[in-house]
């Protein structure tokens, strides 16, 4: 059998990932309202590939 001091800790991890959960979601719905899906998304990671491969190939012709 469980004692008191043990349920009491379940209730307490149950009630801090309660919290947690709660804080998640209304960070969601503040930033859910601001998506605009007529604008385009900043393509970060095709701009650095095509800068990394810019530098490679230009090395490289430097070289031959």
């Amino acid at each position: 059998m469980e004692s008191g001091s043990e349920l009491g800790a379940v209730k307490e991890k149950f009630i801090k990932r309660d919290e947690v959960f709660e804080s998640i979601l209304s960070e969601y719905d503040i930033k859910r309202n601001s998506f605009n899906p007529n604008t385009g998304s900043p393509d970060l990671f095709i701009k650095k590939l095509k800068y990394r491969m810019k530098h490679y190939y230009s090395v490289i012709y430097e070289d031959v």
